[in-house]
């Protein structure tokens, strides 16, 4: 998957940040599947819209839902390794791309 924009949606007075990614074509379970290899996936198919949250304890928490283009990330320490950690996660995925990343 590509990623087309990276917002930020609020930086906390703790170091938390939380920013939005959004992707160019639908969440699907693979790529649930993918994300989750990088923590603690919970994934719930049953819910009217198909929610996940991955938890990279001390990391990152990851939450969307199936479906969806975009998904959010609360960063809970060093947000700027911790992304390019997870973007090159993501464009190990076969057919991913990662495009442009702004603040």
């Amino acid at each position: 998957m590509k990623v087309l924009q990276i917002r930020t949606v609020e930086v906390c007075l703790d170091g938390t940040v939380i920013r939005e990614i959004r992707i160019d074509r639908t969440i699907t379970r693979e790529f649930i599947g993918h994300l989750g290899d990088t923590g603690l996936l919970e994934y719930f198919p049953a819910f009217a819209r198909p929610f996940f949250r991955i938890t990279r304890a001390g990391a990152y928490v990851i939450k969307g839902v199936e479906g969806e283009e975009t998904f959010r990330v609360v960063y809970l320490s060093d947000y700027e390794t911790q992304e390019e950690l997870l973007r090159k996660h993501i464009e190990s995925l076969p057919g991913s791309e990662i495009s442009e990343i702004g603040p």
